[in-house]
């Protein structure tokens, strides 16, 4: 029988952290995970590129200058998960909160790069329809003893990797790992005039080509959005308009299920002890 494991969780509101406290995960034979899909795993060596900053160190987001693509035509997925972490140096960052700012003191620390693992995986019901986006961050100094989980769904239409340098970070810092979800808002969409989609990681292809990886693909045949294209032409579909999803209904289960997937995966790095396999409020 296995046995249950205490997991430190907390959870980022629209308007500010709340710590929820502990939460008991319970072991249960069944789990039922047959919406998740892997996406990918990368790692960061916390030198040449890092979880928080994507190499590009505090400093640089202080200076404000954002970073450029080698083709700006053509940016490659790791010059879009930079451009997109990228924060400017404004608002009190890099000075009251920020990578740079112990959490607890409010000093200033090192700007040291936080080295770990990123790992993406769309919610879906099979069909590509729903893709409600992913994303695990673990630190290197990921505390095994004494886990804990950050969970930080994004604002609005926003990109996974928007808050990561202004809220994840603060999970990061203390050797939590940390869950981001766009609770199937997220931020792609569909050039009707080109039938082209964004993917998980930001490029762009042809609808057909992006098949189920796309963010998202509006429901309509060629027939008719050429049709649509001759009274209306040059148009844009957006996920969190034009889905006809209503995901705002559903984002509490998308959170819930960006916690589900942490756990799993975090069990997956370190089999032992087993805590991906359910989730249940201590007292």
């Amino acid at each position: 029988m296995k046995s249950n494991v205490i997991v430190n969780f907390y959870a980022v509101g629209f308007i500010g952290l709340f710590i929820l406290g502990s939460t008991l995960v319970q072991a249960k034979e069944e789990n039922d995970l047959s919406w998740l899909r892997f996406i990918s795993e990368k790692s960061y060596d916390g030198k040449s590129n890092d979880l928080v900053t994507a190499g590009l160190g505090i400093e640089a987001m202080e200076n404000g200058v954002v970073p450029q693509f080698s083709d700006s035509l053509v940016p490659t997925s790791e010059e879009l998960r930079r451009n997109s972490i990228f924060t400017k140096g404004t608002a009190g960052f890099g000075v009251i909160y920020g990578p740079n700012v112990d959490a607890s003191t409010g000093s200033l620390v090192n700007n040291e790069l936080i080295a770990g693992s990123e790992i993406m995986a769309y919610a879906d019901n099979g069909s590509g329809d729903e893709n409600v986006s992913l994303l695990l961050q673990v630190p290197k100094r990921f505390d095994w003893e004494t886990p804990c989980v950050l969970a930080v769904p994004v604002a609005g239409s926003a990109s996974l990797f928007r808050d990561i340098a202004t809220i994840g970070y603060w999970g990061l810092q203390k050797n939590c790992a940390v869950t981001y979800t766009d609770k199937g808002l997220g931020n792609g969409f569909h050039d009707l005039e080109n039938d082209t989609v964004t993917r998980f990681d930001g490029i762009r292809l042809t609808a057909q080509d992006a098949g189920i990886d796309s963010l998202f693909t509006a429901d309509i045949a060629d027939d008719q959005r050429h049709s649509f294209l001759n009274n209306y032409p040059h148009r844009i579909a957006f996920k969190h308009a034009h889905s006809r999803q209503n995901p705002d209904a559903s984002w509490g289960r998308d959170v819930l299920r960006s916690i589900q997937f942490a756990l799993f995966q975090l069990n997956r790095l370190r089999p032992s002890p087993d805590f991906s396999q359910g989730i249940k409020e201590s007292g």
